[in-house]
């Protein structure tokens, strides 16, 4: 990993807006993307924005794609010159017009309707940073390339996630009619098994999809006390699964409870991957090994989980990379190189360390340390079961999400189990419904939604009704609910895709918090 060097903090930034109020937003922005210390230039058509790179250097246009009397392949050759960087700006709808212009020559782009400081910042901050890099001495070009590679890779990160949410929205409604199919079949009934298929193909998607959201750096945490071998147990099935036939998978759980603090949708990401790699790496009959265990190093006390195989084991060389974004040993693969980089990373926010060894034809060995967690905070998981569970007493629920096939979904579960359910398709309509209705118990709400999130949408229903519990859902979003990626104690949350499970486990458990 590339440490990051001090980044530029100061400039000559030159906005090219024709909308006045787009500009006053976008300017508004800017006053408060501290610690930056930017001297602003404005125009508001590409005429006006040459005369102004005519008479003083800019070291950052930030370009509206829309301006009038031209296009953006025009404005952004004619604007494209030296050094300076280019940011465009573009409407949510039009991403896929930004996108194009970052391959023609734009180094970023910044989507005005959805508009956020710290993205903005850190759109500035990297634009600035190459442009310092750019004006230093020959001998530092390597630094370049490291920032120039950091800045692709965010690019990539947030198509990712922008791709994941979509995914994450679609599975949450087609594995919530799976779960539904199977409640429907009896146990003996041919469509059983083909729902059974189904709901397991659809897990596997939405592994995907959480692997390409945590490669995005996107993925709130709701980090808790867990017993590693537990994990281990309860996921076997699927880690079972990636293994060929002739390939062993063995767990040992040695010494005391491995307890750590960690999200366990992470926990389960990475014992996939590592298993999925292990399974790889093996020709013909073999065995993966799991092994958790705890240990004192020092004044600290940790927990251990080993993945080991007795594959075809790598040389140094192949191990210095294997953490690498995209990297792969495979020439055909169906695999797309994030297993490891997305381990790599889940340790790191859990505070971990990781370490590999392997030798060609010894296998390899995946050691990841955690720091150990009192037993004392250790949560039993809730399971809770469709047709058992009740609602608690004259229960209202308001469900709001701009994607149909979630809301009819929730809506449907939760009016099944007994609840009075209302259903709304933004935060518009949520507060109009909310005005009416003589009393609301619950809000489960999306976070990202046009007019209004779901954060704001709740303060503004709470004025109203003071007791309104809350349950927030979405495919991915770190600042809304969590600036630091980490969720707060005491918000419930709901990452897509989920199980009808779920659902009813967090709304039982939201409706009973003091």
């Amino acid at each position: 990993m590339i440490a990051e060097a001090p980044l530029a903090q100061s400039g000559r930034l030159l906005l090219v807006e024709h909308d006045s109020a787009e500009a006053r937003n976008i300017l508004g922005a800017l006053s408060d993307v501290a610690p930056f210390e930017l001297e602003i230039e404005f125009a508001t058509s590409l005429e006006q924005a040459e005369a102004v790179m005519a008479v003083m250097p800019v070291d950052l246009v930030l370009l509206d794609l829309d301006l009038p009397g031209t296009t953006p392949q025009e404005a952004l050759s004619r604007l494209c010159i030296g050094n300076q960087s280019v940011i465009v700006l573009a409407p949510v709808s039009q991403e896929d017009r930004a996108l194009d212009a970052v391959s023609r020559g734009a180094h970023d782009y910044v989507l005005k309707g959805s508009l956020r400081r710290s993205e903005l910042g850190r759109s500035i901050r990297y634009a600035l940073e190459r442009q310092r890099l750019l004006n230093a001495t020959a001998t530092r070009e390597e630094h370049l390339d490291a920032a120039v590679e950091a800045q692709k890779m965010w690019v990539v990160g947030r198509l990712a996630a922008s791709v994941a949410h979509e995914f994450n929205n679609l599975l949450t409604g087609l594995m919530g009619d799976a779960e539904l199919l199977r409640r429907a079949a009896g146990p003996q009934e041919p469509v059983r098994s083909y729902a059974d298929s189904l709901a397991d193909g659809l897990q596997r998607a939405a592994l995907l999809t959480r692997q390409l959201v945590s490669f995005s750096r996107k993925q709130v945490l709701q980090p808790r006390v867990l017993d590693l071998a537990r994990v281990v147990n309860r996921i076997r099935p699927a880690l079972e699964r990636l293994l060929p036939d002739g390939v062993e998978l063995v767990v040992e759980a040695e010494g005391g409870r491995a307890l750590v603090k960690a999200d366990p949708a992470q926990v389960e990401q990475l014992l996939l991957n590592l298993v999925g790699n292990a399974a790889d790496a093996i020709d013909g009959v073999g065995t993966v090994r799991i092994r958790t265990t705890v240990g004192r190093r020092g004044v600290k006390n940790w927990a251990l989980l080993v993945v080991q195989d007795d594959g075809v084991g790598m040389e140094s060389r192949t191990v210095s990379r294997i953490f690498e974004p995209f990297f792969t040993t495979k020439e055909k693969t169906d695999r797309v190189g994030l297993g490891l980089s997305t381990v790599s990373h889940i340790v790191e926010r859990a505070h971990g360390e990781l370490d590999v060894r392997s030798q060609p034809g010894e296998g390899t060995e995946f050691r990841i340390l955690l720091p150990s967690a009192p037993a004392e905070d250790l949560e039993e998981t809730l399971e809770i079961d469709l047709a058992a569970v009740g609602p608690l007493p004259a229960a209202r629920v308001l469900v709001v999400d701009d994607e149909e096939v979630v809301r009819r979904l929730v809506e449907r579960v939760l009016s099944d189990a007994g609840y009075e359910v209302t259903a709304a398709a933004d935060g518009t309509e949520a507060l109009a419904v909310a005005r009416r209705m003589g009393g609301i118990d619950l809000l489960v709400t999306d976070v990202i939604m046009p007019h209004l999130n779901g954060r704001e949408l709740a303060e503004e229903i709470r004025a109203m009704h003071p007791e309104l519990r809350t349950v927030f859902m979405s495919g991915y979003d770190e600042e809304i609910l969590a600036p630091d990626g980490v969720l707060q104690e005491g918000v419930n949350f709901l990452a897509k895709p989920f199980h009808l499970r779920d659902v009813l486990r967090l709304v039982h458990k939201a409706l009973q918090d003091d």
